[in-house]
């Protein structure tokens, strides 16, 4: 995933980021070593004191913000913070979508990006989490329709573009098909 990141156009090392569900920061960490200012956020503070203890570690502190929200709530973050949203395996919580989806678009700067891997494995997971329950399209076009709902332009090259970037092994460990993520790319219209 940070590989994708790397790929987008208009990102640069100085373009800061927020990690959406970060959890222990496999992600979080991996950008901030790349030198990028992330901030992430996740609703438990062990994981958050996890990550900033990795990152005290490896002299990453500076580049990284740790911050306790709620993804299915209003993220305690200023409007127009970010110039890029990522969130890697955190959609099988959110509870409701789009209201997740309004608070991205929200954060995000104009023409600000939003990358969200969508994994086949979640699906289950969301549907049980949803405030839809079984009713929630976990779908790839159904969560496009709900990105371009939200005033959301979804480029599909670039969706396409990440998918064959992202390869289904890793080092000598075949990744499970259902890890294999499709996604979405998608800019804040403005």
């Amino acid at each position: 995933m940070a590989d994708v990141v790397d790929s987008c156009a208009s990102i640069s090392s100085e373009t800061p980021v927020l990690d959406i569900g970060a959890g222990t920061g496999i992600l979080s960490l991996e950008l901030a070593r790349r030198g990028y200012p992330v901030t992430a956020l996740d609703l438990f503070l062990e994981p958050l004191k996890r990550l900033e203890e990795k990152a005290s570690a490896e002299q990453l502190s500076t580049g990284l913000k740790t911050i306790q929200g709620d993804m299915n709530a209003p993220f305690p973050i200023e409007s127009e913070t970010f110039e890029l949203a990522i969130s890697l395996t955190a959609t099988r919580y959110i509870s409701n979508f789009e209201s997740c989806l309004k608070e991205v678009y929200r954060v995000l700067r104009p023409n600000g990006s939003f990358v969200l891997p969508v994994f086949g494995i979640d699906t289950i997971p969301w549907k049980r989490h949803s405030d839809k329950g079984i009713h929630h399209d976990t779908s790839y076009f159904g969560m496009i329709r709900e990105v371009v709902a939200t005033g959301f332009e979804v480029c599909q090259l670039k969706s396409l573009e990440y998918y064959k970037l992202v390869g289904e092994n890793h080092g000598q460990r075949q990744v499970p098909f259902y890890y294999k993520s499709t996604f979405i790319v998608a800019k804040k219209n403005m």
